[in-house]
């Protein structure tokens, strides 16, 4: 969601929901319990879909080749970091993680007049295809790419409307543009569940737009009959995949993609002190995710056809049994949900994003001040928190930027200013 509404990172697990309230279920306001259902929704995708488990891997791939290069190279680097292609498809698999994302712009106004899939070359020989809409909009005629971006909001935002009774109106791109693409290639076809498994399906691709366009374009020809939302997700999981080089079933690439992306969130922290929290976390709330996908595959429908807000038994369930990312309200207090599962100090993976922004984009500040203000365990906030947050490296009370980056032995590495 836009951060008025609320966001959830991908891939790192911190949900913003903005209320000065306590971010306990039992006691939000109906309008907050929307916000945190919506990105809570986000949360689920990510641990429950092919697509969120590429992302993670993406990013875990991309740390340990930019620690790697800095290692040999000089002790003084350049930012943005720019890789030499080695074969090891990082920089494809960012570029793919990009484009496979579309556009996040948003728009109050559109009427689609044209749905096209365009190839985008990324080498001389493998191109990715996105899926591309002409559309009216309030700001003019735009060619608009539909990716995963638009897709996990509009499905959020299907599943906001049937499970929450205080949501706000969201703009039509990308909230609803699922939903004007299935009236366009198909019409009068899809209801909002066929449309909630629809966006579902796709994000077990690794391609979600190019998935929607193909599925919907298969509908229409007839090729594809969709008697029960269900069907959606009989049609993928009969599927074979080619993953890693290899033919398997989808449930069998599910679960190698989360063992993939669980590895490489476990090797962000192996700090001893902190690394046994840590690490039972990821372990259960990944191995939960991917048995819930597998075990469950439907559970996103069960969801909606539940009952509505706090009284939701699927939503009650989830929670109670897996628990939550890290949910911060705009005081900037920090909350999990209660259960009897392991909990865990996110602070840390939100320091590997803020030296992955200074990897990838040259981000020289850390966002992590008001979690040091207000914690019992942060480090007083300094200038070097603007500017040079590696330097705390070697300081006695070490901030969670400081303890990474001597943890991946980083200290005596410093980006050029």
């Amino acid at each position: 969601m836009t951060e008025e509404l609320g966001n959830y990172e991908t891939s790192f697990f911190i949900m913003n929901v903005p209320t000065k309230a306590d971010l306990e279920i039992r006691d939000m306001a109906d309008e907050d319990f929307a916000i945190f259902f919506h990105e809570y929704i986000h949360f689920l995708q990510d641990i429950t879909s092919f697509y969120g488990y590429m992302g993670i891997y993406s990013h875990g791939e991309y740390m340990r080749r930019a620690i790697n290069d800095i290692y040999v190279g000089p002790r003084r680097f350049n930012v943005p970091l720019e890789f030499e292609e080695r074969g090891d498809f990082v920089t494809i698999n960012k570029r793919i993680a990009s484009l496979s994302l579309g556009d996040k712009e948003e728009l109050n106004f559109v009427i689609i007049k044209d749905v096209f899939i365009e190839k985008f070359p990324l080498t001389d020989i493998f191109s990715i295809p996105e899926l591309h809409v002409l559309a009216a909009t309030n700001k003019g005629e735009e060619e608009i790419i539909i990716g995963a971006y638009a897709i996990r909001e509009n499905m959020a935002y299907l599943l906001e409307r049937k499970c929450t009774t205080k949501y706000r109106t969201s703009c039509v791109f990308p909230y609803q543009i699922v939903e004007l693409l299935a009236e366009k290639m198909c019409p009068g076809k899809l209801n909002e569940l066929d449309l909630i498994a629809l966006c579902d399906m796709s994000l077990q691709c690794s391609v979600p737009g190019h998935a929607i366009f193909r599925t919907l374009e298969a509908i229409a020809n007839g090729n594809l009959v969709v008697n029960k939302p269900e069907d959606f997700y009989d049609f993928i999981f009969s599927k074979k995949t080619t993953f890693l080089g290899e033919e398997m079933e989808m449930q069998r690439a599910l679960t190698v993609a989360s063992k993939l992306a669980t590895d490489h969130l476990l090797s962000y922290v192996r700090i001893e002190i902190l690394a046994q929290e840590y690490q039972e976390w990821i372990d259960f709330t990944m191995l939960a995710g991917v048995g819930m996908r597998t075990q469950h595959p439907y559970f996103f429908l069960d969801m909606a056809r539940s009952k509505r807000n706090k009284e939701n038994q699927v939503l009650q369930y989830i929670a109670k049994n897996i628990g939550s990312p890290q949910m911060i309200n705009e005081l900037g207090k920090r909350f999990q949900l209660v259960t009897d599962r392991p909990i865990c100090r996110f602070e840390y993976l939100e320091a590997v994003r803020e030296i992955e922004y200074l990897f990838e984009f040259g981000e020289r500040k850390c966002s992590l001040r008001p979690w040091c203000r207000m914690s019992p365990d942060g480090a007083p906030v300094d200038a070097r928190c603007y500017n040079a947050p590696w330097k705390r490296c070697d300081d006695e009370q070490l901030c969670p930027y400081g303890l990474l980056w001597r943890h991946w032995k980083l200290s005596g590495y410093e980006p050029n200013l």
